[in-house]
């Protein structure tokens, strides 16, 4: 109880157990009120165990023990009938969980026995129905393609798209300004025909119906007349002076501002990703309103935000504070603040760090509200203006809501912009054999990727399709430069199944494993043995529980780091730093033989780019020379195909798949 009630103890108890160092991070302070209770149940549960002599039960005896609780504990109960209830047993249960997972704490590493009731689910022991309503909605490799797509038109296109909608904002005519009667309207059109055609050689041309018609509409923005009925008969009047030959549909445009020519995908040189960007709506506004699909796209994914939490974010979320370090070395620290509202009465605040990618999307959308001089409309909700604004949809002639939605249409905005930016040339791939996942598949896929090391190297792989070839090998891309989770603690229940997972799967095949941390993980295998060598099938539930009780283990992009504070050669502070990570030196360090391929990969891939990366690939072979001597004679084919191996034995075993 008094682990509960104060965490920080662990660490003065125990200072070089791997539970104690994790205890305080992994458990919060409960209220004194809830203490007791817990001591109560605590109490109850041990009173039935002693009083049958199951001090250290097997497996046998904590069957034994699921039923004692269940019946009554003395004549009097019996006499009347008494029953406790499915809540009240799953509270006694779980507390005899907590004090076997911190006997190691308490220097009692016999305590209980053996894991209590095998690590089921308090809800599967006392008839409290089936098995709890897992989220069963499947990570899909396509989400890390479109997220690919949409980071590379933020880098490369937005700018573009940004500075042509101010251009046109800040030259369209107020319509009290502007041209007032009909045959002023007729002089002023042909005279700026005239001039446009004098400036590109051509008029601005659209097909309509099959043939190619002046963009009118496009013009009389320039003109002080929004309404495209009248623009349309100034423009007839105005095209009696020209010929339909001077009509391009990928030309005549007024605005001066060049279009960004990108390299093509053919290695050929390089083009302007679209030839013109007239405010119309299959052209400036249709890629304005693809922005704001695109930016909650992203930040649904990387973010792991819902659809109602995307409906709550702020404007103005991001903040940015220059800290020192203590070398006086400054440094930026990016944070977003926004709203979570999944089983709360009303929404929380809450705040996090971000990456500059995420700020410069959300900046963007910022800045598209202030050049459509879009006042953003109040939540509902929140009180606070929101940042997608159905205004900001301007090619879109639906009925609006108050903010914008992530609905069954959304990937049709991904897909087809790619599909215009693959016809130009310019974009490394299309979209358009892509399913179209919902935004819940798009946030169940950023959690499994950042909870699960081979998910998450799956998912940077088809992220870095969309850029450099060493990044798209995806080989030593780390999704944690990708994801930045509003709540951290959604993804922990998938963490634990994860670390669960690699332990079994260490367990199976112990052999396997290199590394001077392996004879720590040995020993942790040893202490799971029951728990991993049960011949049922290795269930969800069990790996959750497996993951609970080792907080302390993390996988990295090369490693299974079993953390201690002796020999971390990270210097983490309580947990694993991947950062400064030292695979197969550090005394945490245990690497199975995909994480060998990886490695070895990554350093031959170094070896062939710039020789500035090379003192890396120098310094890697110096520190594992076992490493690369047990992949002399592989070809880089076949160290893909052993990575290959260990992430679909995984995806088998996590998803259910067949294999």
């Amino acid at each position: 109880m008094l682990l509960q009630l104060d965490p920080a103890l662990a660490l003065r108890w125990a200072p070089d157990d791997p539970v104690a160092q994790t205890w305080p991070e992994s458990q919060e302070p409960v209220k004194l009120v809830t203490a007791r209770a817990n001591l109560k149940q605590l109490r109850l549960a041990l009173g039935v165990m002693l009083k049958h002599g199951l001090f250290t039960p097997d497996a046998d005896g904590w069957e034994r023990v699921k039923i004692l609780m269940s019946q009554p504990q003395n004549r009097d109960e019996k006499l009347k009938g008494a029953e406790l209830a499915p809540g009240t047993l799953r509270g006694r249960a779980q507390q005899l969980k907590s004090l076997w997972q911190v006997r190691t704490v308490l220097h009692r590493p016999e305590l209980l026995g053996t894991e209590p009731f095998d690590g089921r689910e308090s809800t599967l022991l006392f008839g409290s129905g089936p098995a709890p309503r897992r989220n069963r909605t499947r990570p899909h490799e396509d989400v890390g393609r479109c997220l690919g797509f949409v980071a590379w038109v933020f880098d490369h296109i937005a700018p573009d798209i940004l500075a042509h909608s101010r251009w046109w904002a800040e030259n369209t005519v107020a319509p009290g300004d502007g041209v007032l009667g009909k045959e002023e309207g007729y002089a002023a059109m042909t005279n700026l025909l005239y001039e446009v055609k004098e400036d590109t050689g051509a008029l601005p041309g659209r097909r309509k119906n099959g043939r190619v018609a002046l963009a009118h509409q496009a013009l009389g923005l320039l003109l002080g007349c929004p309404d495209a009925d009248e623009a349309f008969f100034w423009g007839r009047f105005a095209m009696r002076r020209f010929s339909p030959d001077d009509l391009d549909v990928d030309g005549g445009n007024p605005c001066p501002l060049p279009i960004t020519e990108l390299p093509l995908r053919s290695g050929e040189g390089a083009a302007p990703w679209t030839r013109r960007l007239l405010p119309t709506r299959d052209e400036l506004q249709m890629w304005q309103s693809a922005l704001v699909y695109y930016a909650m796209y992203y930040l649904g994914a990387v973010c792991g935000l819902r659809d109602k939490d995307l409906a709550c974010v702020p404007f103005g979320s991001v903040t940015r504070t220059t800290k020192k370090r203590p070398t006086d070395e400054e440094y930026e620290v990016i944070e977003m603040r926004g709203y979570k509202s999944k089983n709360r009465l009303a929404p929380q605040p809450t705040k996090w760090k971000i990456n500059a990618r995420i700020a410069r999307v959300i900046e963007c959308i910022e800045e598209l509200h202030e050049i459509l001089k879009v006042e953003p409309t109040r939540s509902t909700v929140t009180g606070e203006r929101v940042l997608f604004d159905s205004q900001l949809i301007t090619a879109s002639v639906r009925a609006s809501r108050e903010t914008v939605h992530l609905d069954l249409n959304f990937m049709n905005w991904l897909i087809n912009g790619a599909e215009r930016l693959y016809a130009s040339g310019v974009a490394p791939a299309r979209l358009a054999d892509v399913t179209k996942v919902n935004i819940t598949q798009v946030r169940i896929t950023a959690l499994q990727a950042y909870a699960a090391r081979p998910l998450g190297n799956a998912l940077a792989a088809h992220f870095g399709q969309w850029n450099h070839k060493s990044v798209a090998m995806g080989y030593h891309a780390d999704v944690f430069k990708i994801i930045h989770l509003a709540d951290p603690k959604d993804a922990v229940e998938l963490q634990h199944e994860y670390i669960g997972r690699v332990l079994h799967s260490a367990a199976l095949d112990p052999d396997d494993l290199r590394g001077k941390g392996v004879p720590r993980l040995l020993r942790v295998i040893e202490r799971e043995g029951p728990a991993l060598s049960n011949p049922a099938p290795y269930s969800t539930a069990r790996a959750i529980a497996a993951g609970r009780r080792n907080s302390n283990i993390a996988v990295g992009p090369y490693t299974i780091c079993v953390y201690g504070r002796d020999g971390a050669m990270c210097g983490g502070d309580g947990a694993a730093d991947f950062r400064l990570c030292r695979p197969f030196e550090c005394r945490n360090s245990a690497m199975t033989k995909a994480q060998r391929a990886r490695s070895e990969l990554r350093r031959r891939i170094e070896l062939e780019m710039d020789p500035a990366l090379h003192r890396s690939a120098l310094k890697f072979a110096a520190a594992m020379p076992e490493v690369v001597d047990d992949f002399t004679g592989m070809t880089d084919d076949e160290l893909v195909r052993v990575i290959a191996v260990e992430l679909e034995g995984y995806l088998v075993a996590a998803l259910g798949l067949k294999p």
